[in-house]
């Protein structure tokens, strides 16, 4: 049974996640609602194509912040033995964010903040299948399919336990393969677009 305690951090990760920077972004720019143009996506490659790579830089670093905060935060409160919990939590805030009716983002960015504070060893790992992907595709969205679908393999790989952590991983994983299932349809159809800087 999970303490009170955690289950505070967990309501502190999900609502920090929840925080929608690319839509507040765009809207204070005055581009409209990013829910509107392009994939409908509030994340950072479809902000880039709605309000310029320097907008989509900053959503990407804001993004980014909220899983690596919650996790750093858990971390220096002395347990890191939630670090996953909280990890789990922040990207399920960012893709089911309550501001937005629980329409968020894919999670990619959020997840890979967390990361960097949770495993950087892992966040490497993911990181250069992620790259070596997107340097022959130009595909951000298979080369994030691509990256997570690595997470579990490199997680078994380094932890070599399947513990809670490791399965928590795995529930993270699959729901962002599922957040992009959309892509994965527009991939088949080879309608995806390609993205350049």
């Amino acid at each position: 049974m999970l303490s009170f305690s955690l289950w505070s951090w967990i309501v502190f990760a999900f609502l920090l996640g929840s925080i929608p920077f690319g839509y507040l972004f765009v809207s204070m720019k005055g581009k409209g609602d990013i829910r509107n143009f392009g994939s409908g996506n509030i994340g950072a490659t479809n902000v880039a194509r709605a309000g310029g790579s320097s907008l989509g830089v900053l959503t990407l670093l804001c993004d980014l912040a909220k899983g690596s905060l919650a996790v750093a935060l858990v971390k220096t409160w002395g347990q890191s033995d939630w670090v996953f919990w909280v990890a789990l939590s922040s990207v399920l805030g960012h893709i089911f964010t309550p501001w937005l009716k629980f329409k968020g983002g894919k999670g990619v960015a959020t997840l890979c903040g967390a990361l960097l504070m949770a495993s950087s060893k892992l966040l490497l790992l993911v990181l250069l299948v992620f790259i070596v992907c997107f340097v022959f595709t130009r595909i951000v969205s298979l080369s994030s399919i691509t990256a997570v679908l690595s997470l579990p393999l490199f997680a078994f790989y380094l932890f070599e336990s399947l513990d809670i952590n490791f399965l928590l991983i795995v529930i993270l994983s699959l729901i962002i393969i599922v957040k992009h299932r959309s892509n994965i349809d527009r991939l088949l159809k080879k309608e995806e677009p390609t993205f350049h800087f």
